[in-house]
């Protein structure tokens, strides 16, 4: 075997028998080491190799640490000289020892520089030992000296005047007064610039053609809410100009300029830029307008035109929004009294608007809330669901939402054993009996199913045209086929699709669908 050489090619020591010693590192200490890690007895020649051997890593590391101490032009070894050549030869560093006193200055110049801790020689039977001197501190003068806490008193209760004769105390415990609170907000609020509304109360207070900075009558204080939201003063007329000119055209202009007025301000919230601010106050304003004229549909109309308008703004944050905008589209959607118009062609495309609306808002949000489809999927099966008393027009608006929702929410009146429902026969099965009692009831009530009934006709032929191939039927009257569709379905639905061969196969390309869907349950 070669003789092992430093990194400066020369040779290193090497251990001539027993009678060889190290001058630095002890034979001894590498017996006590052993000894520490439950090993045998080495023999003196052994000890003698390894007490060599770690004297020339001990020398190794102090000759890299000299390397740093002369490159940063000092005299003095640091402990961070040791840290850093240790760091170099991918040798953990030893822990515990900081610069923490002060040696020489430095060359260059007269700043004492920290060199680490300091080590206090003491003899002892087996030779000297060297201990870092800890610093003794006396625990009474550090008591003496600290400052002095005093105990808390402890949870107590006292007592105070709620009111005295009628009038209450101004102390602590005690509310601010009304007068007090209006006081001190207009004493806030009149030198403030921009004025402050709160989000709550949009319409109330910009959609009156005197409210102003002050809101109110001169010398009269007006109270502002605790939560305050700055609004320019722009911003408040462009506000007004757009509810005026969206739902209250002027009254001396023709209905071909009130309808180039709402055009223009659905086209300039549909792409203007910068009215995020007003984004609250727009959907508050929606939502009074849809609760106070849900039988206008000259109110509900134009309000649909606005909820699309506000989610076709590329510029505007709609996302957080999404679920304060679908109550107003879904109560328009299925709400019996939608519209209340003598004429049912305007209710009708008012519902188609609003399931469009509908359709889009989950189209573009479902990503970001995974569970939005199945929760309005829910709503409207339950709203056609709702039993015997519900109206046949909130069912109507039901089915026109799952229509426009796919064939996936279709589905969901197809679906046996009460997912939905919590009952064993399937919704559409339901609907049928209520349709038959409906019809035999009135002359009006023949009307409304046949309503509904065109209307899933059209939503299974849609169906079938979509899932063209997913059942091979060859002819709708076939008696297999009626017979699968009475036994799921019911007489009546079997009379409704007998002559409507396109229907009959949407609704047996979702209950083979429905099977697959299962068999593939079952099997995994």
């Amino acid at each position: 075997m070669p003789p092992r050489t430093d990194t400066n090619g020369s040779s290193l020591p090497r251990a001539q028998g027993s009678s060889s010693t190290s001058a630095i590192y002890p034979t001894d200490s590498v017996q006590d080491v052993a000894e520490s890690l439950s090993l045998p007895p080495l023999k003196d020649s052994v000890a003698s190799v390894l007490a060599l051997d770690v004297e020339y890593r001990i020398r190794q590391i102090v000759q890299d640490a000299s390397k740093f101490m002369r490159h940063g032009k000092r005299s003095q070894l640091r402990v961070a000289d040791i840290d850093r050549a240790l760091r170099q030869r991918n040798i953990e560093p030893i822990f515990g020892f900081h610069p923490t006193t002060l040696g020489k200055a430095s060359a260059s110049g007269a700043y004492p520089t920290p060199v680490g801790s300091t080590f206090r020689r003491v003899k002892t039977q087996t030779g000297p030992i060297h201990l870092v001197a800890d610093e003794e501190i006396d625990l009474e003068k550090v008591l003496d000296t600290t400052p002095k806490v005093a105990l808390s008193p402890g949870v107590g209760w006292s007592a105070h005047w709620l009111a005295v004769e009628g009038v209450q105390p101004a102390i602590p415990q005690n509310p601010v007064s009304v007068t007090q609170a209006n006081g001190a907000m207009t004493a806030s609020t009149s030198t403030a610039g921009p004025s402050m509304v709160q989000p709550g109360g949009a319409s109330a207070f910009l959609n009156t053609p005197s409210a102003g900075l002050s809101g109110g009558k001169p010398g009269q204080p007006v109270a502002k809410p605790l939560i305050k939201h700055v609004l320019s003063r722009e911003l408040q007329l462009y506000f007004e100009r757009i509810t005026t000119s969206i739902l209250d055209p002027p009254t001396d202009a023709d209905i071909s300029e009130s309808a180039k007025r709402q055009d223009a301000a659905l086209a300039s919230l549909r792409g203007d830029p910068g009215l995020h601010q007003l984004v609250p106050y727009l959907i508050q304003w929606i939502n009074e307008k849809v609760q106070n004229g849900l039988r206008d549909e000259k109110v509900l109309e134009p309000m649909l035109h606005t909820i699309d308008a506000l989610i076709s703004n590329i510029y505007l944050g709609i996302e957080p929004y999404v679920h304060q905008l679908l109550p107003y589209v879904i109560t328009i959607l299925i709400t019996a009294s939608s519209g209340h118009s003598p004429d049912p062609s305007k209710v009708y495309v008012l519902r188609l608007y609003a399931a469009s609306i509908l359709a889009r808002l989950i189209q573009q949000y479902s990503s970001t809330y995974p569970t939005l489809k199945p929760r309005i999927v829910r709503t409207i099966v339950t709203a056609l669901d709702a039993g015997p008393r519900e109206s046949a027009a909130t069912k109507l608006g039901a089915i026109i939402g799952l229509r426009n929702l796919g064939a996936g929410s279709l589905r969901a009146i197809l679906v046996p054993d009460g997912e939905f429902a919590g009952k064993e026969d399937c919704l559409l099965r339901r609907l049928g009996d209520w349709c038959s009692e409906r019809a035999q009831s009135s002359p009006v009530g023949k009307e409304e199913v046949d309503l509904i009934v065109e209307e899933l006709k059209a939503s299974f032929a849609e169906v079938a045209s979509k899932m063209r191939g997913a059942v091979s039927i060859s002819d709708a009257a076939d008696a297999v086929q009626q017979a699968e569709v009475q036994t799921r379905l019911g007489t009546f639905w079997t009379n409704a699709f007998s002559q409507d061969p396109e229907s009959a196969r949407g609704v047996l390309a979702l209950l083979s669908e429905l099977q697959h869907l299962k068999a593939a349950q079952d099997h995994s």
